[in-house]
């Protein structure tokens, strides 16, 4: 159970911020905030790039999640 919480929230904080930085990217630009905007745009990428050891994590607790419920599967019998 702590591991399927842990999963998560980790999910929900990774779609929050995927939520929040598309509404970034799809505003209208304008040339007088190029400056700012391409600051933005870096922060995101960069932010996206480090994401990376997220996205790793959220695959590690799927993975045991499953490796998980078929311990238990064999344990019970029960594959349904």
């Amino acid at each position: 159970i702590d591991q399927v919480n842990q999963f998560n929230t980790e999910h929900d904080r990774l779609n929050e911020w995927i939520e929040t930085n598309n509404k970034e990217i799809q505003r209208p630009l304008q040339l007088s905030t190029i400056t700012v905007d391409n600051e933005k745009f870096h922060t995101i990428l960069t932010k996206a790039i480090s994401l990376q050891y997220d996205l790793e994590s959220l695959q590690e607790h799927l993975q045991s999640i499953d490796l998980t419920i078929l311990d238990f599967e064999q344990a019970t019998g029960n594959t349904d």
